[in-house]
């Protein structure tokens, strides 16, 4: 059965799903992703048809998680079209989560357990993208330094 959600919590719910549905779609288009496309295109329709927020945002989590490991010009041009079609949307804690990132590349050392787990769920997202090969030794140095 549907839940029963107000105004701003069903304009999320809308805007989760075009937002899922968009990613899903270019990943579709430009990745060359088949049936996996469909599943989770049903995925999203379901969470949506059940009014299920937070199965929206957790698809939306990790349709993030896989932007990051395409190339930079077409992660570039999808958070182009996202950026257009439903404006900015870096939540608090991505920010945070990337000013830890680049404090470490900066600074090229790990200072607390904290970052090093951090670094280390980074890492796992990028190490597979040819064109952050730099960002990944910078990262692998900055954690090996680490005791």
């Amino acid at each position: 059965m549907p839940r029963k959600l107000s105004g701003p919590h069903l304009a999320a719910l809308d805007s989760l799903r075009d937002r899922c549905r968009l990613i899903i779609d270019f990943f579709a288009e430009e990745g060359g992703m088949g049936a996996e496309s469909e599943e989770l295109r049903s995925i999203v329709e379901k969470a949506f048809s059940e009014r299920n927020l937070g199965r929206l945002r957790a698809v939306r989590d990790e349709l993030r998680q896989w932007m990051t490991a395409l190339p930079d010009h077409q992660l570039a041009t999808l958070e182009q079209t996202l950026a257009r079609r439903f404006g900015p949307e870096l939540s608090r804690e991505q920010k945070q989560r990337e000013q830890k990132i680049r404090g470490v590349l900066e600074r090229g050392e790990v200072r607390t357990e904290t970052e090093y787990r951090l670094v280390l769920e980074y890492l796992e997202e990028i190490v597979e993208n040819p064109t952050r090969h730099a960002e990944v030794e910078k990262l692998n140095d900055a954690l090996a330094k680490y005791s």
